[in-house]
């Protein structure tokens, strides 16, 4: 994380999980309180998820969300979504009201449509934080993922996933996660971090 705002980072970071805590606390369920603890992650524009996600090769946000429910090993996930400023909330309409377990970009936005979730324009998802990020352009792709990954030091820029793994009252387990793109991947590029997650629980 950048110095200058690390502090806003550990107050982000605990303010979500006490929001999920908050439910768990009220007898809510573990889906409940992952996902109240993603969308909070999802506003902050200091996080790469939702709101303030890096940007791709196109000067845009696409997002990938997910959450899952235990007990049942249901899911949902919204991929490379540009409409919503809460992907992970998405994820779980997809999940209980859908016979799918993932839709992605057009199909998510039908989808949305039709149940009622909140939309948005995709610029609205763009933070000033996000357009003063250093631009990486796609034939430079590879380069800075071996840069970034390989021998950036820690504590530059935020990156990656957010994500909350919950028990409630029941003993039932739930995970969330939220990501935006990795800089100067291509338009429509699916990142592959709910499969990750899913198989971490599983």
């Amino acid at each position: 994380m950048p110095p200058d705002n690390k502090w806003e980072y550990k107050r982000a970071t605990k303010e979500s999980a006490r929001k999920g805590y908050d439910i768990l606390m009220n007898g809510g369920t573990a889906v409940e309180a992952v996902e109240a603890a993603v969308r909070d992650l999802e506003n902050n524009e200091y996080f790469n998820a939702g709101y303030g996600s890096l940007l791709n090769n196109d000067g845009e946000v696409e997002c990938d969300a997910m959450i899952m429910e235990g007990h049942t090993l249901r899911y949902g996930a919204v991929i490379s979504g540009r409409h919503f400023k809460n992907p992970v909330s998405l994820s779980k309409i997809i999940m209980y009201e859908s016979s799918h377990c993932a839709l992605s970009g057009d199909g998510a936005l039908q989808f949305a449509q039709r149940k009622g979730f909140p939309k948005c324009d995709p610029g609205e998802l763009i933070s000033e934080l996000a357009r003063e990020k250093v631009k990486v352009s796609y034939e430079d792709y590879l380069g800075y993922v071996k840069y970034y990954y390989g021998s950036k030091p820690l504590g530059k820029e935020t990156h990656d996933t957010v994500s909350a793994v919950a028990m409630d009252t029941y003993g039932h387990l739930a995970c969330a996660m939220s990501t935006g793109t990795c800089k100067s991947l291509l338009f429509g590029l699916q990142n592959i971090y709910f499969q990750k997650l899913r198989n971490l629980i599983i």
